[in-house]
């Protein structure tokens, strides 16, 4: 018995430790920096405004671009070059950034008009960010509660000790109580393990 307690035991420690060392990854990630910023509603609306203004497209985004610091796709609308591919090398992982430059790419090879094209993109943008908030808030709730109900067991013999019972004593020397032990600690490692994966696909949604 006193075996399969050092196993669980074992199993609980390395199971913490890998969900300490991916929350750790997460929270830690070295990145490259770039002084590029990410194409947002402001960005568009603003090229909206110029363009209902009765500005040159590609003036207005040069302009945008250089407060972004989006250097190649600023280079691309003063040189008339795609302005898909230079997207793609300021923002190399942004999806956002990628349909916005399809977008343009779309409206200029076909003759179709801008404004309308970005507001309904504008749109989608809102759309997503407050799904993405809304998503966020689910998500701290849900974990929260997950944790709360981790440490349950542990809330239960700290109040049976000021009822009066030893469930400790009881726990740790009668055969009963270390399979119980075992059990619990089995049971929570494969919980926390769990709940661990799923809040991580969902956070790499976000």
């Amino acid at each position: 018995m006193k075996i399969v307690l050092i196993v669980s035991i074992i199993l609980l420690t390395t199971s913490s430790v890998v969900v300490l060392k991916s929350t750790i990854k997460k929270s830690v990630k070295f990145k490259v920096k770039s002084k590029a910023r990410p194409i947002d509603e402001d960005f568009i609306q603003e090229i909206v405004n110029g363009i209902t203004n009765g500005l040159v497209p590609r003036i207005v985004l040069a302009k945008l671009c250089e407060d972004y610091s989006l250097t190649k796709t600023k280079q691309a609308a003063l040189s008339g070059d795609l302005i898909i591919k230079s997207v793609e090398l300021d923002l190399p992982e942004d999806l956002l950034a990628k349909g916005f430059g399809s977008l343009w790419q779309v409206c200029e090879n076909n003759g179709a008009a801008l404004s309308p094209a970005l507001n309904q993109f504008a749109q989608q943008i809102r759309t997503e960010k407050e799904l993405r908030e809304e998503l966020s808030s689910s998500m701290s709730g849900a974990k929260l509660s997950a944790w709360v109900l981790a440490g349950l067991p542990l809330f239960g013999i700290v109040l049976a000790g000021f009822l009066g019972v030893n469930s400790l004593q009881w726990l740790s020397t009668s055969s009963l109580g270390n399979y119980n032990i075992a059990a619990a600690l089995i049971l929570e490692t494969t919980g926390i393990v769990w709940v661990t994966k799923i809040t991580s696909r969902i956070e790499n949604l976000l």
